[in-house]
């Protein structure tokens, strides 16, 4: 495997990478300052709802709007960090709070003077199968944990990953969510989903970038992190040449 830099790197779009999710960390967020942030939310089409812990699934409203399509959630118990609740964008909402960022109608001094801090982000590739597929991705997944655990096994390296049948398909973990770095890979019917959940030390780095607009630089810098990964966990590729055609985002970059 050739050593990759940063400057091997770009953009989200030129890297067929999507956000996936996103949270920030509000310490000392009281409701009077609750309140200004889900009516500044609602004024861009985002509906607001409140949680006690994020496991939880049901959640209560807190203002809402009919109109509005999109949506954030207060999260007010946070492991390990009692003065700190966490706003969280779910579903198609991350690409939406992305997007209204990227064309400052979000703007990152606003972000600032809400005393909110980047506390976590998914970005993910997708793959579609292709007709001359050698296996489907269902069995990719499998026999990436296969040949994953077994390397790591015969190296006697501590193995926390496994695979678990959910709703929408097999999902392979490698790592735990308490990783400052936790990637999942998802075998769809039709398709294969890489994904890197990057929070703690690292993604607060990155926050200033974000604060201060600086796009490219902060998604170079996330495009780099994200290959560094998939290619760190992916290198067995070399064992298994029938694997190869999984990693095909990954393959200019060898």
């Amino acid at each position: 495997m050739n050593n990759i830099t940063l400057e091997d790197f770009g953009l989200f779009k030129d890297e067929s990478l999507n956000v996936d999710f996103v949270s920030f960390n509000g310490r000392n967020l009281d409701t009077p300052q609750m309140l200004e942030v889900a009516r500044y939310f609602q004024t861009l089409g985002f509906n607001s709802y409140t949680k006690s812990r994020e496991e939880e699934h049901s959640r209560q409203k807190y203002i809402t709007n009919f109109r509005n399509k999109f949506e954030l959630v207060f999260i007010s118990n946070i492991p390990y960090q009692k003065k700190v609740k966490q706003i969280q964008f779910p579903g198609v909402s991350r690409h939406r709070f992305y997007e209204l960022m990227k064309k400052k109608s979000i703007r990152g001094e606003k972000i600032t003077q809400f005393n909110l801090v980047l506390a976590c982000l998914d970005i993910y590739y997708d793959r579609l199968n292709k007709l001359n597929d050698e296996c489907d991705s269902h069995e990719f997944v499998t026999k990436s944990s296969e040949i994953y655990n077994k390397l790591n096994k015969d190296k006697k390296r501590i193995i926390n990953s496994r695979v678990i049948q959910n709703g929408k398909g097999l999902l392979f973990r490698f790592g735990n969510r308490r990783n400052a770095h936790y990637y999942r890979l998802y075998g769809k019917d039709n398709s294969l989903k890489f994904e890197f959940e990057i929070e703690g030390s690292f993604i607060n780095d990155l926050n200033e970038l974000l604060i201060k607009e600086c796009f490219p630089e902060f998604e170079t810098i996330l495009s780099y992190q994200f290959f560094k990964q998939s290619l760190k966990l992916f290198k067995f590729y070399t064992y298994s040449p029938e694997l190869i055609w999984g990693i095909n985002p990954f393959l200019r970059h060898l």
